[in-house]
């Protein structure tokens, strides 16, 4: 398990060095669930907007993390060695990947 958490916290310091990673997973839904909390722009079958809106909210939030992780995190990981560090990770190859 020692090897997971390490993993782990090293992933999650690599997020939080990435400004753009930030804004898509946690900013851009945060704007659109109080944009669209606060303001009429659309109807809702629920009494509650927010209930109707979270559900596309989260998906789009796990789209456009999932594109990050594809586009614009290659380049930063290519810049910190990623594939140097892949073959020295503590996890194994294997675990790793699952």
């Amino acid at each position: 398990m020692k090897p997971w958490w390490a993993q782990t916290r090293a992933e999650i310091e690599m997020t939080l060095r990435r400004g753009e990673t930030l804004l898509l997973t946690i900013g851009i839904p945060v704007l659109l669930l109080v944009f669209f909390s606060i303001s009429k722009v659309t109807t809702s079958p629920t009494p509650h907007r927010v209930d109707f809106i979270a559900p596309g909210v989260l998906a789009l939030c796990i789209m456009s993390t999932s594109l990050v992780a594809l586009s614009i995190s290659t380049g930063f990981e290519r810049s910190y060695g990623v594939l140097r560090r892949l073959h020295v990770t503590p996890l194994g190859t294997r675990r790793l990947i699952g």
